[in-house]
C-alpha cells in the first residue's frame, strides 16, 4: 500500500461522506417540504371550514339568546298568572263577604217586615246555607284537587249563589202569598 493508494482511499471516503451528507440534506429538505405542504393543506381546510363553524357558533348564540328570552317571557307570564290568581282570590273573598253582608241585610229587612213570615224564611235560609255550604265544599275540593291546594286553602266559589237566590225568591214569593192571603182574610 503505497501512499497513492492511501490518498485514493481517503479521497473515496471523503467523497462517500460528502455524498452521504448531501443525501441526508436532501432527504431532510424533502421531509421538511412535505411537512410544510401537509401543514398548508390543513390550514387551507381550516380556513375553508372556518366560516361554517362561525355560522354554527352564531346560530348557537342566537338559539341561546332565544332560549333566554323565552325563559324570561315564561317567568313573566308565570308571575302575571300568580298575580292574577291572587287578585281573583281577593275579588272572590270580597264578593263572598259582600254577598254575606247582603244576605244579613235582607234577613234583617225580612225580620222588620211584618208581611214576611220569618219562620219559613229561617227554614229556607238554613236549608240554603246547608246546600251552599255543601256546594262550596265540593267546589273547593274540586278546585283544591285541580290546583294541588288543600280544601282549607281553596277560596269559596259563588257557584251556589244562583241556587240560593232562587230559593230566597221562592221563599219571598211564598211569604208574600201568605201575607196577601192574610190581608184578604182580614179585610173580609
Amino acid at each position: 500500500m503505497d501512499a497513492m493508494t492511501i490518498v485514493w482511499i481517503i479521497v473515496a471516503i471523503i467523497i462517500v461522506l460528502l455524498l452521504a451528507a448531501a443525501l441526508a440534506f436532501l432527504l431532510r429538505k424533502n421531509a421538511a417540504n412535505r411537512g410544510r405542504a401537509q401543514a398548508q393543506e390543513i390550514r387551507d381546510k381550516v380556513a375553508e371550514q372556518s366560516p361554517a363553524v362561525e355560522e354554527r357558533e352564531a346560530l348557537a348564540e342566537e338559539t341561546a339568546a332565544n332560549a333566554r328570552k323565552a325563559q324570561a317571557e315564561a317567568d313573566a307570564k308565570a308571575a302575571q298568572a300568580k298575580r292574577l290568581q291572587h287578585q281573583a282570590h281577593a275579588h272572590r273573598s270580597e264578593a263572598t263577604s259582600s254577598r254575606e253582608e247582603l244576605e244579613k241585610q235582607r234577613a234583617r229587612a225580612d225580620e222588620l217586615d211584618p208581611d214576611v213570615d220569618t219562620s219559613e224564611r229561617a227554614d229556607v235560609t238554613a236549608r240554603d246555607e246547608a246546600t251552599s255550604g255543601e256546594n262550596r265544599g265540593s267546589t273547593a275540593s274540586r278546585d283544591g284537587l285541580a290546583s294541588g291546594r288543600h280544601e282549607s286553602d281553596a277560596p269559596r266559589e259563588s257557584a251556589a249563589e244562583p241556587t240560593r237566590g232562587s230559593s230566597l225568591e221562592s221563599a219571598r214569593e211564598s211569604a208574600n202569598t201568605n201575607a196577601e192571603g192574610k190581608h184578604a182574610l182580614h179585610d173580609n
